[in-house]
C-alpha cells in the first residue's frame, strides 16, 4: 500500500487504503485485536517502509551515481563499452 502510494502518488491510488482500513475496523469490531494493536501495527508498517526507503537510498544511490559518472565520462571521451 505504501510502496504503491510512494511510487505513483496518493491522487491516483487513494483506493488502495480501503482494504487495510476495512481490515483494521473489522479485526477491532470482531474482537480479534485491540485498538492499540492496530495502531502499533500501522506504526510498525510505516517505520518499516521508511527504513527500507532510507536503506535503499543509502546503499544503491552511491553506486548509481558512480555508474552515471563513469558513463558520462566515457561519453565525453567517446569511449564505448
Amino acid at each position: 500500500m505504501m510502496f504503491i502510494t510512494g511510487l505513483f502518488g496518493l491522487k491516483k491510488f487513494w483506493w488502495v487504503y480501503i482494504y487495510p482500513i476495512s481490515m483494521w475496523i473489522g479485526v477491532t469490531y470482531m474482537g480479534e485485536h485491540y485498538v492499540i494493536d492496530v495502531i502499533l501495527g500501522a506504526l510498525y508498517a510505516t517505520l518499516a517502509y521508511y527504513a527500507s526507503v532510507y536503506i535503499y537510498r543509502w546503499y544503491y544511490a552511491p553506486k548509481r551515481r558512480t555508474r552515471l559518472l563513469i558513463a558520462s565520462l566515457m561519453a565525453r571521451l567517446r569511449l564505448s563499452t
